[in-house]
């Protein structure tokens, strides 16, 4: 209804903002609607798309994603959203998945082949991949997936765990002076 409002008072609409600087693009993802986000794709400025709101620099990706709104993070990323932004908080669009998700998933031992994918900031290299930069979207750690059976992952700002069936242990991390 605010966006109907808002096509009416102004004809410039596209690139209004209200007072926390949502475009109509936020508020389309927020509320799932998903015939404004395809009636906006050929109307908004190339910027608008991964704007940040003032409140908590969220883009548009972010609120699809927030309030699982997934078809419009889909359409978002086919009209060139990107995974990379962070919000004022430090985190990336795909961490709005895991807000209210519990940080430890049962892994079942009867799974052979259990894969890791990892993604944040990479700054310690305590996600496992062997170039420290921010990691935007999930990716395989490939040295994981070579039948190691991994059944307990533990992760921190300075290092992570993981275990392996037969009780391997593999750390990967910073640590002053070298020492883990």
């Amino acid at each position: 209804q605010r966006l109907n409002t808002s096509c009416i008072r102004d004809n410039d609409w596209c690139s209004s903002t209200d007072q926390l600087g949502r475009f109509a693009l936020h508020i389309a993802a927020a509320t799932g609607r998903l015939d404004i986000l395809n009636y906006l794709e050929n109307k908004i400025k190339p910027a608008q798309l991964n704007a940040r709101d003032r409140e908590s620099g969220w883009t548009a990706l972010y609120y699809a994603f927030f309030h699982g709104n997934i078809h419009c993070a889909v359409k978002l990323l086919n009209m060139g959203a990107s995974w990379t932004p962070l919000d004022n908080c430090s985190q990336s669009p795909l961490d709005c998945i895991v807000f209210d998700r519990p940080r430890v998933y049962p892994c079942s031992l009867d799974s052979p082949n259990v894969e890791c994918f990892t993604w944040g900031a990479n700054f310690n290299f305590n996600l496992g991949h062997d170039v420290c930069v921010l990691k935007g979207h999930p990716e395989s750690l490939g040295f994981l997936s070579n039948g190691l059976n991994i059944v307990n992952v533990a992760m921190s700002k300075f290092h992570s765990v993981f275990v392996t069936r037969c009780g391997q242990t593999l750390v990967c991390g910073y640590g002053n002076g070298g020492r883990l």
